[in-house]
């Protein structure tokens, strides 16, 4: 259980990750689309930023931009 329970947080963080980065416009739903399907169907598990900069779809300061605005959204929660 407790993988089961890493993996949907992971998928959780991913995800957020995934719509602030679209909400930014720092990538577009198909392309967003693109790397969550690499990332299923991958052995192991990448995470979603390294996807995204591997792809050259963000570049240091996009992933910047994203990692503060969803620290930001945590320390609401």
């Amino acid at each position: 259980m407790p993988d089961e329970d890493k993996a949907k947080r992971q998928k959780r963080a991913d995800g957020l990750f995934g719509q602030i980065a679209l909400r930014l416009g720092l990538v577009t739903k198909a392309q967003l689309q693109e790397v969550l399907e690499m990332q299923r169907s991958a052995s192991d598990h990448k995470p979603l930023g390294l996807l995204l900069m591997e792809l050259k779809y963000v570049d240091d300061e996009g992933l910047r931009k994203i990692l503060e605005a969803q620290k930001a959204m945590l320390n609401e929660a």
